[in-house]
C-alpha cells in the first residue's frame, strides 16, 4: 500500500498543474471517473466506490468491459486517501462486460460489494478488514440476468439490511428504451438471508414517470423514506414518501439536475449526458452523527477528444448534508467540514446595486474560492452574482435570482471562448423565497467547477472553462429595481491534497 500511495502521489501531482483540474473536489490519481457508490463507515474510515476506467480519460462505451470500481476512504469526506482499484471485469465471468453500479456493505465485519455484472446479472465480492483485494463469490451471479417472460429486470442494485432478510432493489425501467414517455422508471425488489439465494418480490413502487430509475440509494431520513436515483434523460434527482410492509409509496418528487439528456444525441454537444457538465448519479452515507451526506458525479463539459488528451475525467461534488424539510422536499447544504478549507478571509458590507448595471465587486475574485453572500430581500426583479469575470466581460458565469419567476439559474453559455466547451446548457431549478426571505447564496469555485447553494433548499451544479487567465472577477447585478448585497465573505480554499 505505500508503494502504491506515493506511485499515485506523484501521478496526481504531476496532472494537478492542469489549470482546469479541481483541488478541493476528490476525483481519483488519473484517467476516468464516473457514479459514485455507497460505501460505509468501518474503523474511523468512509469508504467510497465509483465507477472508474483505471487506463483511459475518454468516456467509455456502453458494455465495452472498461469498467472497474475505484475506491478511496477518508475520515472527514473532505481529504482521500487513494486505494487500489477493488473490482475488475473478468474476461470469462458474468461481468465480463464491466462492474456496473451497486454498493457495499458491512455484513456482520464482512465488507461486501454487490454490483451489476453487465451481460451476467448480479455479482458479490468481500474482502478482509484491510479492503485492499476483493474475492468474487463463485456463485456470481447471485441473481441472473433474465432470460425469459420475467416481471423484472436485472441492472442497478442497491441493497440494505432489515431483520433477517437482505433486501434488493434492482433499478430499472419497464417499457421501451430510456425515453420519457416510452419508458418508466422502476425498482424490482429482491430478497436473501444469506445474499447467495434471491426471490424475487414485487416492484418496490408504482413505475414513475421518469425514463428509468438508475443508481437507486434508499434509507430512511426523518419520518420519511428518501429514493436518490439518476436517470439517463434527466440526471439526478428523488422521491420521498412512505415505505411500510416493504412497499414505497412516493410523495413528493425532487430534481437535483435540470438539464436533459438523449439516448439519440449528437456526440459533444449539452444533449450528450458525457460532455453535459451536468451532476449525475447522487449517492450518500449514514454518518455516526445522525447526518446523512451526499457525493454525486460531475461530469465533464469538454469534447470528447480533449477528455482523452487530457489524462483525466470527472470529479465528484463537494459532499452534501441532506435533510427533510417540512414540505417533503430536500434541504441541501454544504457539508459544514469544508469550512475547515477556508484561508485569507476578505468582506464587504452594504454594496449597493444600481437597476440595470453590472458592479465590479473588488478583492474578492478568484478561481478556487468560496463566496457567502446575503442581498436584501425584496418581492421583484433579480439579483445575483457573476464570477469568473474576464476584464472585458467575454467571459462570465451568471448566477441568477428571479423574484416574478422563483428560480435560481445558473447560466454558463459565456463561461470560456474556448470551442472545445460544449456543456453549454443553463440549470435553472425552483426556489420559493418567503416573505422578507433574502437570497442567501454559497458558491463554490474550484477551478472548473461551479457549485452553487441557495437558502439551504436548492443547489445547482456545472462545469465551466475560462479560456482568459483574468477569467477570476466578481461582479454583483440588480436587474428591474435596485438591490443591496448586504454583506458579502470572500475565502480562498486549501487543496486537499498534498503539496
Amino acid at each position: 500500500m505505500e508503494h502504491f500511495t506515493e506511485k499515485i502521489n506523484l501521478l496526481r501531482k504531476q496532472l494537478n498543474t492542469d489549470k482546469f483540474r479541481p483541488l478541493y473536489h476528490y476525483q481519483p490519481p488519473a484517467n476516468w471517473t464516473g457514479d459514485p457508490r455507497s460505501g460505509f463507515f468501518m474503523n474511523g474510515l468512509y469508504h467510497m466506490f465509483f465507477q472508474n476506467v483505471p487506463y483511459q480519460s475518454s468516456p467509455p462505451e456502453p458494455a465495452d468491459g472498461s469498467i472497474h470500481w475505484g475506491h478511496a476512504a477518508s475520515k472527514d469526506f473532505i481529504h482521500w486517501t487513494d486505494f487500489p482499484v477493488a473490482l475488475t471485469p473478468s474476461p470469462d465471468g458474468p461481468d465480463n462486460g464491466g462492474c456496473f453500479y451497486g454498493n457495499a456493505v458491512n455484513n456482520e465485519g464482512i465488507p461486501t460489494l454487490i454490483y451489476y455484472g453487465v451481460r451476467g446479472g448480479i455479482c458479490i465480492a468481500t474482502s478482509d478488514d484491510d479492503m485492499i483485494t476483493w474475492d468474487k463469490s463463485v456463485h456470481n451471479p447471485v441473481i441472473p440476468a433474465p432470460t425469459g417472460d420475467e416481471e423484472w429486470k436485472v441492472h442497478d442494485p442497491f441493497v440494505w439490511k432489515n431483520g433477517d432478510y437482505w433486501y434488493c432493489i434492482n433499478g430499472s425501467q419497464t417499457g421501451e428504451g430510456r425515453q420519457i414517455g416510452t419508458s418508466y422508471d422502476a425498482g424490482f425488489m429482491f430478497r436473501s438471508k444469506d445474499m447467495i439465494t434471491w426471490e424475487y418480490m414485487y416492484p418496490l413502487y408504482e413505475p414513475g414517470k421518469e425514463s428509468d430509475l438508475a443508481v437507486p440509494d434508499f434509507f430512511k431520513l426523518g419520518d420519511k423514506h428518501c429514493l436518490l436515483f439518476a436517470s439517463h434523460t434527466r440526471g439526478a434527482q428523488y422521491y420521498i414518501g412512505t415505505y411500510a410492509n416493504n412497499k414505497f409509496v412516493p410523495e413528493s418528487h425532487g430534481r437535483m439536475n435540470f438539464t436533459r439528456f438523449s439516448s439519440s444525441h449528437d456526440r459533444n454537444s449539452p444533449d450528450d449526458m458525457m460532455t453535459s457538465g451536468d451532476m449525475q448519479s447522487p449517492f450518500s452515507w449514514n454518518a455516526p452523527d445522525g447526518r446523512r451526506i451526499m457525493i454525486s458525479w460531475v461530469i465533464e463539459g469538454r469534447t470528447r477528444e480533449v477528455q482523452t488528451s487530457s489524462g483525466w475525467s470527472g470529479t465528484m461534488s463537494l459532499p452534501r448534508e441532506i435533510s427533510l424539510s417540512d414540505d417533503n422536499t430536500l434541504e441541501i447544504r454544504p457539508l459544514s467540514e469544508l469550512k475547515s478549507l477556508r484561508k485569507d478571509q476578505s468582506t464587504l458590507m452594504g454594496i449597493h446595486l444600481n437597476k440595470d448595471k453590472v458592479m465590479s465587486l473588488g478583492g474578492v475574485g478568484g478561481n478556487c474560492i468560496e463566496i457567502e453572500a446575503e442581498f436584501q430581500s425584496s418581492d421583484s426583479g433579480e439579483i445575483g452574482l457573476k464570477v469568473c469575470c474576464s476584464r472585458d466581460g467575454s467571459e462570465e458565469t451568471v448566477i441568477t435570482y428571479s423574484y416574478e419567476k422563483q428560480t435560481l439559474t445558473l447560466d454558463v453559455s459565456k463561461s470560456t471562448l474556448s470551442k472545445d466547451f460544449v456543456g453549454t446548457a443553463s440549470q435553472e431549478g425552483p426556489l420559493t423565497l418567503g416573505d422578507g426571505e433574502s437570497l442567501k447564496l454559497r458558491v463554490f469555485i474550484d477551478r472548473s467547477v461551479v457549485e452553487v447553494f441557495a437558502n439551504d433548499r436548492q443547489c445547482l451544479t456545472k462545469r465551466i472553462y475560462p479560456s482568459r487567465e483574468d477569467s477570476i472577477r466578481v461582479r454583483g447585478f440588480a436587474n428591474k429595481k435596485d438591490s443591496t448585497i448586504k454583506i458579502l465573505n470572500k475565502w480562498n480554499m486549501s487543496s486537499i491534497w498534498p503539496s
